[in-house]
């Protein structure tokens, strides 16, 4: 029987690409990036409450007019939401274990793409979605979002 391949974020160096990118891009075969489009799909159909709940406040521009996506590829990461026109990305932890490494690669790549990923628990999007629209709105107000510049952003932190 084979051994079946779980789905993770791994070094550079662990991949089996046989087709090498060139030196200092990153490469995802064009295999691997089915399998991650495929689990992309597949959280969509299944959503979280918590997500099902956020998604009622960010589609159809519903939030001041901005539009949002449901689970962005972007290269091996998989976003839960993100607005675009914005390079703005939002993350619904649900506190596995073991996600803290996860999340430090996650922000690492959003990051080298200029793109600011804001994250909250499930727990504050069940029970305080006003102070999470807030948040969402302040950091979709900042000027510098769209704007190109190529500081690299700290993801959000609750206080």
């Amino acid at each position: 029987m084979t051994e079946r391949k779980k789905l993770s974020l791994g070094a550079v160096t662990d991949r089996e690409d046989s087709d090498a990118a060139p030196r200092g891009r990153k490469h995802i075969s064009s295999e691997r990036l089915d399998r991650i489009n495929d689990r992309a799909r597949d959280m969509k159909r299944n959503p979280t409450e918590a997500e099902k709940a956020l998604w009622e406040v960010l589609r159809d521009g519903r939030l001041e007019g901005h539009k949002f996506r449901r689970k962005i590829v972007i290269s091996s990461v998989i976003v839960d939401f993100g607005c675009s026109d914005r390079m703005l990305v939002i993350d619904i932890d649900s506190g596995d274990v073991g996600a803290d490494e996860l999340t430090a690669l996650r922000n690492k790549t959003l990051a080298e793409k200029h793109i600011l990923p804001i994250s909250f628990t499930e727990d504050e999007v069940l029970n305080e979605i006003e102070h999470v629209k807030e948040s969402i709105l302040s950091a979709l107000e900042m000027p510098d979002l769209a704007s190109g510049d190529p500081r690299i952003r700290a993801p959000r932190t609750r206080d």
